[in-house]
């Protein structure tokens, strides 16, 4: 009685590896490994300031003389890397990381905010005169990053959570997938 027990068992396990493997042979391809284009508009009042290679985006408002900083990362490959990395892990990152290696900084995780295709993973950074307010997204195998960053009267108002002008900002941005930079 045991052996058939054990028989059937097997047979099922058997069963359970070969639509395993069917599944596995036969996927589609995985949003994971995609490359993305990031489109934005410009504030208008915003001035543009010089910035480095990695920057997409360096500019400050005329009046508070906040920054706003856009950057970005892909890997061009034909697998992602690091498939465990998304928005909600990299921000969560983002808030342990500082409150264990920045005790002057108070910071927390703030509500998803959606742009045109995906939605942005937000948290703040407060400290005495100083805020930054920070907006994430992985998708595939780019990373995106928009920060401001207030000091002054502003950073009062950021840490109080008055973010109009960066929320309405943060909603142009959209992700289109490109094989521009594929090598492949």
């Amino acid at each position: 009685m045991t052996g058939t027990w054990v028989r059937v068992a097997m047979v099922g396990l058997a069963g359970v590896i070969a639509a395993g493997a069917v599944r596995y042979a036969t996927r589609g391809a995985n949003e994971d490994y995609r490359n993305y284009e990031i489109l934005y508009a410009v504030p208008k009042e915003w001035k543009l300031l010089p910035h480095n290679p990695s920057t997409l985006l360096l500019a400050q408002h005329p009046k508070t003389q906040a920054i706003i900083r856009c950057s970005t990362t892909q890997i061009v490959a034909s697998a992602n890397p690091e498939p465990d990395v998304d928005t909600e892990g990299t921000i969560r990152n983002v808030v342990r990381t500082a409150r264990r290696n920045q005790p002057e900084w108070k910071t927390d995780e703030l509500e998803k905010h959606p742009a045109q295709n995906f939605d942005f993973g937000m948290y703040r950074k407060v400290q005495p005169g100083h805020t930054i307010v920070g907006a994430m997204c992985v998708k595939g195998n780019t990373t995106l990053l928009v920060t401001i960053s207030s000091r002054g009267p502003a950073a009062i108002t950021a840490a109080e959570g008055e973010l109009n002008e960066f929320l309405a900002f943060l909603n142009t941005f959209e992700m289109r997938e490109t094989h521009k930079w594929d090598t492949r």
